[in-house]
C-alpha cells in the first residue's frame, strides 16, 4: 500500500514539474521563424565522383566524421555547435569508398550562419570549395 502512495506522489511531482518547464518555443528564442539556428554553419557536399564519399572535417588536429555522400547526389551537414562557434579554421577531407585516394581542402575560414559548398569532381584534384556568406 505504501508503494502505491509513493508512486502516486512521484507521478504528481513529475506532472507539476513538466508544467514548470519553459516551452520549447520559448527556449528557441534565438532561432529564426523557420526554426533554423542563425548561427548554424552548414556544409553542402555535391558528389560528382563515381564513388561514394566519406566526408570529414578537421579542426585543431581533431577529425570529426560528417557522413557519407552517395555517387551523383548532394547532402548538407550541420557542423557541431562547438565547431561552428570556434574561431579556428577547418579543413574538409573526402575519402572515396573503396579507394586509398583522399582529398583535403586548404584551410576554410567561416562565420556563424555561413554555408560551405564543396563540389567533388570525378577527378578530385579539380574539386572546388566555396563559402557562401550569410546575410547579417
Amino acid at each position: 500500500m505504501h508503494a502505491k502512495k509513493f508512486l502516486n506522489a512521484a507521478f504528481a511531482v513529475a506532472v507539476a514539474a513538466s508544467f514548470a518547464l519553459p516551452s520549447n518555443a520559448a527556449a528557441r528564442s534565438n532561432a529564426d521563424e523557420s526554426g533554423a539556428d542563425p548561427a548554424q554553419v552548414s556544409v553542402r557536399v555535391v558528389n560528382g565522383n563515381w564513388l561514394d564519399m566519406r566526408v570529414f572535417v578537421v579542426t585543431r588536429g581533431v577529425t570529426y566524421r560528417l557522413g557519407t555522400v552517395g555517387t551523383g547526389t548532394s547532402r548538407t551537414f550541420a557542423l557541431p555547435k562547438w565547431m561552428a562557434a570556434s574561431t579556428a579554421d577547418i579543413q574538409l577531407v573526402a575519402a572515396p569508398v573503396g579507394s586509398r585516394e583522399r582529398l583535403t581542402t586548404q584551410s576554410i575560414i567561416f562565420s556563424p550562419g555561413d554555408v560551405i559548398e564543396w563540389r567533388l569532381a570525378n577527378n578530385l584534384s579539380v574539386s572546388t570549395v566555396d563559402v557562401r556568406v550569410a546575410l547579417r
